[in-house]
């Protein structure tokens, strides 16, 4: 006997979306505009810098090479006390320890050395300098040469007698450029660095304000999320700037949505629509003639059932069955207008409203009866509906002070009596309604008349067969 292992279910793997929150953004961008604006100071700042402490460099040692080969032109061309002044005046020198002077040599024209002195040692005098070394300075006679950091001056020394110059030798000085970089590079180094505590310490700053920043704002997406939940929280302001305007308007707004829907139990659709569409001039006592659909619903027995029970057993089967109606009202594109005790007064309008308002008392009518076959107490309440169409006038009524938006007229009233006449889960419709049907959309009864008060003229009544 084989068993078979049941197939594994692979389940996809979410997605992973990166996401860069604001936090990380504005701390990216200051991140970015600071080192930036420090590799900036570090290097074109401090290059320049340098350029200029080169060139005094070259302008200090020039000098002093200049004095040199003065000093040197005269010595070699007058004699043996004067040379014995020249070693004492390069010693001197030499033992000053100049920043980045390397050597100082004096050269005749036979390659000896007259002086050769480095900082710290001056080597032996009368030395012969070999002849590719006295070669090379009649190349470089009279030019800077620089190799890396080293700078090298030699000028060839001549006197001049009788209209001619004679070649005595040379003059050569070296001297480095490295102290100056090495100084320039310590300072770069201790500003990138004094650059980067501050840069940690800015971007510490940063972090701490946008975390405020975006609680207050994570606060305010916390707060529109319980709006569409259907909550309507008060978002405590905090700071008197852009984000406490941002707040305190969103207040504002939830304020105005409460209301909005709290006046929506209050006050039907029409005047809603009545009061945000028209201009505040609009606003005054006065209406229009409309083409209308009237229904009326009742509740048969609930004087009895009111009797036998408390007030809140009451009020609680009265809410239960006006809220059934009313969610078939709107279900079926109508506006619940008015209640009277319990009693509904709805107002359907625009194409096929006659269908609509049928419809909706049916659907009613049979929902109250799964109703009453599931609860005893619904059992002892029944439902008379009344549906009269035709031209009303439709307005603001009332006084300057208190007005209501509603419709009067005749059609208004042989609806009211319409809905009384008619017995519990009955639903009467009046001849007008029912030359708006549809053929064979509804079952009618046969027409008929009954007496209402006040109206001369009997109406055509047709009872809606919905078993």
């Amino acid at each position: 006997m084989s068993t078979e292992q049941p197939a594994e279910v692979t389940r996809p793997t979410p997605e992973f979306r990166f996401r860069l929150t604001l936090q990380i953004k504005y701390t990216l961008v200051f991140g970015l505009v600071f080192l930036s604006v420090l590799l900036f100071i570090v290097t074109s700042m401090f290059e320049s810098e340098k350029e200029d402490l080169e060139e005094l460099s070259h302008q200090q040692f020039n000098a002093l090479f200049q004095t040199l080969s003065t000093s040197a032109t005269e010595a070699l061309s007058v004699g043996e006390t004067d040379k014995v002044a020249l070693r004492s005046v390069v010693a001197d020198l030499v033992s000053q320890k100049i920043t980045g002077l390397e050597s100082v040599s004096v050269v005749d024209r036979n390659r000896i050395l007259f002086v050769h002195a480095i900082p710290g040692r001056i080597h032996p005098a009368d030395s012969v300098l070999a002849e590719p070394a006295f070669v090379q300075l009649e190349a470089q006679s009279g030019l800077r040469r620089i190799e890396s950091e080293r700078v090298t001056l030699v000028k060839k020394i001549t006197y001049e007698a009788a209209g001619k110059k004679i070649f005595l030798g040379y003059t050569r000085l070296t001297y480095s450029l490295a102290p100056i970089r090495e100084l320039i590079s310590a300072k770069q180094e201790k500003v990138f660095l004094t650059g980067l505590t501050g840069f940690f310490l800015a971007l510490l700053i940063i972090v701490t304000v946008t975390a405020i920043i975006i609680r207050r704002i994570k606060r305010l997406h916390l707060a529109a999320k319980e709006v569409t939940e259907g909550r309507f929280p008060v978002v405590p302001v905090s700071g008197n700037d852009e984000l406490g305007d941002l707040t305190e308007a969103f207040n504002q707004m939830t304020q105005s949505v409460k209301e909005r829907i709290l006046m929506g139990k209050y006050v039907s659709d029409s005047t809603i629509e009545a009061i945000k569409t028209g201009n505040p001039e609009e606003h005054q006592l006065g209406g229009s003639r409309n083409e209308l659909c009237f229904f009326f619903s009742d509740i048969r027995g609930f004087t009895a059932f009111s009797e036998g029970n408390s007030p809140a057993r009451v009020v609680e089967f009265l809410n239960q069955l006006l809220d059934m109606q009313v969610g078939f009202i709107r279900k079926n594109g109508g506006d619940v207008d008015k209640f009277v005790g319990d009693e509904i007064m709805a107002v359907f309008q625009g194409d096929g409203k006659e269908v609509r308002a049928v419809r909706a008392a049916v659907e009613i009518q049979e929902h109250f009866k799964t109703l009453a076959r599931t609860d005893a107490e619904f059992n002892r309440l029944r439902l008379g509906i009344g549906l009269h169409s035709g031209e009303v006038v439709s307005g603001n009524i009332g006084s300057h002070d208190r007005m209501d938006y509603t419709s009067i007229g005749d059609v208004v009233n042989t609806s009211a009596r319409l809905c009384s006449a008619a017995a519990g889960e009955e639903v009467l419709i009046t001849e007008a309604v029912s030359s708006s049907l549809p053929q064979g959309e509804f079952k009618l009864s046969d027409p008929f008349t009954v007496p209402m008060k006040n109206k001369q003229v009997q109406l055509q009544i047709f009872r809606v067969i919905y078993d």
